[in-house]
């Protein structure tokens, strides 16, 4: 199959030279894979992608602007076909009075073949994964190496995304009544992943069926007032939870956030160990890669430690309806500075056959579960 690789997209231009355009590309491989990212851009910056898309038809790239209080913008879309294409680079141009961007992609008809990726994070002790790379010597292990039980740990949840977790994706724009200082100021939209992490847990605490629709509620309706109220509720007491995703954002180095990471995960094992659900914040950039609001909120449900350096911690991820086969890939290793040894976590998000996405680092958030009638 053909693969589509999104560079990057450069604003030359915005409706007002001060003014900061919130961008949301969205991508449809297919008709039955779709993703969309956002982002803050000033004119004269550009936003770095660096996304993958495999396709056997076609795949449709759409640029819209999201303002606060108005219907979202089409700034302009771009189709490629799988029968008509060709190798190379490419650039589409999207120019209206409102702003001027343009699409940096490369197309690779026939892509080298690479390694089935899993689709179940399951392990057994004659098919243990390689995890030599960048790890200590005494924890490595070799496939079919028998290791320890201490070392195999294994949680078994009743909880899975694809029974109970929302059938439709977090596809909202959520506007910011309150401001706070150490939010950017032209931040102004946010999903609802918050919200519907609590919401599942919600629902399924309380022994609740969850509404099945695959239709994202409308605004205004009592699902969505619901999903917004939860919404705010994750950021926490004062927002101290936001303030936490500002700080791995903003303030803290990569160093820094892996070491915290080793620590949350320690928290994170030992809830999911006496069979609680966790909701977990998860950090993909620092603020020299992207906006704050690129950042996310997950369920954590259960994870494989097929050796005591090596976690797969398994997620409902709401920007992935229904997959029980999502999961954080984590790496205990360590590394040496100038004045010590230190330990820490790299880790990436795994969405098989579509994505592998950098992590810079995860921390834990309290469910504290609610009757959704509340």
């Amino acid at each position: 199959m053909p693969l589509l690789t999104i560079h990057k997209v450069i604003c030359f231009r915005t409706n007002d030279i001060d003014h900061a355009d919130e961008l949301r590309c969205r991508i449809v491989a297919d008709d039955d894979q779709t993703r969309e990212y956002r982002r803050t851009v000033l004119a004269g910056q550009q936003w770095n992608l660096n996304t993958d898309i495999m396709f056997a038809r076609f795949v449709r790239i759409q640029l819209w602007e999201d303002t606060a209080g108005k219907q979202p913008f089409f700034a302009g879309q771009t189709d490629v076909a799988a029968a008509v294409c060709s190798d190379g680079s490419f650039e589409a141009e999207y120019l209206h009075p409102n702003g001027w961007y343009r699409l940096y992609y490369t197309l690779d008809v026939q892509p080298p073949q690479v390694e089935k990726q899993i689709k179940q994070v399951i392990f057994n002790e004659s098919k243990q994964p390689e995890t030599d790379r960048n790890l200590p010597p005494a924890a490595a292990t070799k496939p079919g190496k028998v290791i320890s039980d201490e070392g195999a740990a294994k949680t078994k949840q009743h909880f899975l995304p694809s029974l109970h977790g929302f059938a439709f994706p977090n596809y909202f724009t959520m506007e910011f009544n309150i401001r706070l200082s150490f939010i950017p100021r032209f931040s102004s939209t946010y999903g609802l992943c918050g919200g519907m992490v609590k919401a599942a847990a919600d629902y399924f605490e309380h022994n609740l069926p969850l509404p099945q629709t695959n239709i994202i509620p409308q605004r205004g309706s009592s699902l969505y007032r619901y999903l917004v109220k939860r919404q705010m509720q994750s950021f926490g007491p004062t927002f101290s939870y936001l303030t936490r995703f500002f700080k791995w954002w903003m303030l803290y180095g990569t160093l820094q956030t892996q070491q915290l990471t080793l620590k949350e995960w320690h928290k994170i094992k030992a809830l999911l160990d006496i069979k609680k659900l966790v909701q977990v914040g998860v950090v993909y950039v620092d603020h020299h890669q992207g906006s704050l609001w690129e950042n996310h909120q997950v369920l954590a449900y259960g994870y494989e430690q097929p050796n005591p350096a090596l976690v797969y911690l398994k997620v409902y991820d709401p920007n992935f309806p229904k997959r029980d086969d999502v999961f954080i890939k984590c790496e205990v290793n360590t590394v040496q500075t100038d004045n010590k040894t230190i330990s820490r976590i790299i880790c990436e998000q795994h969405i098989p056959g579509w994505m592998v996405k950098p992590v810079r680092g995860f921390f834990e958030m309290p469910v504290k579960s609610q009757h959704p009638k509340t």
